[in-house]
């Protein structure tokens, strides 16, 4: 009957679901280390730079600990929305999986 061909099916699907999670985990593993990894560039330069510009006496120190707060809050929405956006594709494959079961034709013995 058709249980031997369900389960193989379920099988499949299984298995490339799995080979998606992984993908999106890797991807996910890649994306969030470079988006810390620009928190940190960013605010390296601007601590690099400023403290030669302290040091030539063209800024304060003051000056200098604006400059760095100020690239710190540039650089958190960005990292926001980022964050958001993997939400929302987390919500549309759970809705996908809703809208795939909907779909889904009873079998005849059910």
């Amino acid at each position: 009957r058709l249980g031997g061909r369900r389960v193989a099916l379920s099988d499949r699907r299984i298995e490339e679901w799995t080979a998606w999670e992984r993908y999106t985990l890797f991807l996910r593993s890649v994306l969030f280390p470079v988006i810390n990894a620009t928190y940190v560039t960013i605010l390296g330069a601007v601590l690099l730079l400023g403290g030669w510009f302290v040091l030539e006496g063209w800024l304060t120190v003051g000056q200098l600990t604006t400059g760095a707060l100020l690239a710190q809050m540039m650089v958190d929405p960005i990292g926001l929305i980022l964050r958001w956006y993997d939400e929302l594709q987390v919500a549309q494959v759970s809705l996908a999986r809703l809208v795939g079961v909907r779909d889904i034709e009873p079998d005849a013995g059910d």
